[in-house]
């Protein structure tokens, strides 16, 4: 009898810890929520930053339903002023790969992404010129 015991409570604790779900969350969902841009280069060159052209960007990736979702891009130039982008983004499978599509018909742009404790790294070529975003998040 305790024999039998034994083997129901142990084919329980088994289900038990084969139904524990993962709580950690995937890239798509650790990727939604406010980003600040902490470097920007264009192949080698550092264009984030005190007398650089680029001041500062937030990108801002808003809940993701299914594979899609909507982003808002700020970014203030030394020249220019601001710059503020609305649009869609699409992330596939494997949740390493973000497709910006800006409203308005403006050229999509394609990022391999990726994460490293709490920095999201993009990089991708984007008008024939290879490009590096490192962005921290913002609570």
């Amino acid at each position: 009898m305790k024999s039998f015991y034994f083997i129901w409570l142990s084919l329980f604790v088994i289900l038990m810890i084969s139904c524990n779900k993962d709580s950690s969350p995937s890239n798509c969902e650790k990727l939604e929520g406010t980003w600040k841009a902490e470097s920007w280069k264009n192949d080698t060159t550092e264009l984030l930053g005190i007398n650089m052209p680029i001041i500062n960007s937030d990108l801002i990736f808003k809940t993701l339903a299914d594979t899609t979702g909507d982003f808002e891009w700020i970014t203030n130039y030394q020249i220019g002023g601001m710059d503020d982008v609305i649009g869609g983004y699409k992330v596939n499978d494997a949740c390493d790969e973000v497709i910006i599509t800006p409203n308005g018909g403006a050229a999509s742009e394609d990022y391999n992404f990726h994460f490293e404790g709490n920095l999201l790294i993009m990089e991708g070529t984007i008008f024939g010129v290879d490009t590096k975003l490192n962005f921290s998040k913002q609570e």
